[in-house]
Parts: C-alpha cells; structure tokens; sequence
C-alpha cells in the first residue's frame, strides 16, 4: 500500500497463549519505551479487550487465530486500518514452542514496533529492527527511534493517508 498508516488512538495491548515471564516483560519494557517516543498517543497494556492482541501459541495454530497467516513464520503481525487509513487493530504472532527466548525477544520488539504502521523493512541498516534479513536485534537503533518519532511527533505532522510524495514534501520543508 503506497500510503501511510498510523494510530490515531491509544493503543491497548493484551497478551494472549502462552507466555513466559520473560515474554511479558519484554513486552511491557518495548510498551515503555514505545509509550515514551510518542507523544500524540498512549501505548499500554490491558487485561481485557485491547486493540492489539498478542498472542504467544505454536505456529501450527497461527492460521487459527489469523486465516491470513502466510506459513513458516516465527513472528507474524496483520494490522487493519479504516478508510482514511487510521490504524485500529492488530493482531501479533509469536511462535511459543520452537524458538529461543533471545529470538521471542526480537519478535516482540518487532513486530510490535512495525504494528505502530512502519511496516516495511530494508535490507541497508544491520542494527535496525526493521533489517529484512534475520538478526537478534534486542534494541531499537537511533534511527528507528528517530522513525518512530517522525511518524508520531513530527509538525507538521503525518497524517494516515500521505502519500510518499506528500511525505517527501514535508521533509523537505523542514
């Protein structure tokens, strides 16, 4: 998709399946760090409810959470938005049974980081938690704090719906 997404609410985070101690609280040091670079929305996690569910189950039941689930992953995440492109939900899958702690680390820090619309990744910055070969990342690099703050601090501001174009535009009006 040609346009960018992002959250115009709070996001609620609730994990689901099969955790480890360690799994919740790498997920509650990434809600922390997350909730700390943006400043137009509150990132936390809930109990109940949530507009992102996390789930920490065997990959042979992804597809039963998600029928959109593409196989052989060990770490998934699908993210709907409205028709202006506002997210509103997001669903991650994190393989509860054939992976390290050190890579259910990286996939926590990952693919909730990308849920917040920063979706693609690249194949230039190593140290990134977007890099699109496999690394164990365990921390954001400064550029993609930098990322996370652009799509969420900047002013003018970006809005869900920029175009590429529209982006380049802003940026070079700073």
């Amino acid at each position: 998709n040609p346009f960018l997404h992002k959250w115009t609410s709070n996001i609620k985070i609730r994990i689901r399946g099969y955790p480890t101690d360690k799994d919740i609280e790498m997920v509650n040091s990434v809600v922390s760090e997350l909730d700390d670079l943006t400043q137009t929305i509150n990132i936390s996690t809930v109990e109940k409810g949530g507009n992102i569910q996390i789930y920490f189950i065997p990959e042979r039941q992804f597809v039963d959470i998600l029928p959109s689930y593409i196989p052989t992953n060990w770490g998934f995440f699908w993210v709907l938005w409205d028709g202006n492109g506002n997210i509103y939900r997001s669903t991650i899958l994190i393989d509860s049974s054939r992976i390290s702690q050190r890579a259910r680390n990286h996939l926590i820090k990952e693919e909730i980081t990308q849920s917040l619309g920063l979706m693609k990744d690249s194949d230039e910055y190593i140290n990134s938690i977007f890099y699109q070969k496999y690394t164990y990342t365990q921390s954001l690099s400064t550029l993609d704090t930098d990322l996370v703050e652009l799509l969420y601090n900047y002013d003018p501001g970006f809005i869900s719906g920029t175009s590429l174009q529209e982006a380049k535009t802003i940026l070079s009006m700073e």
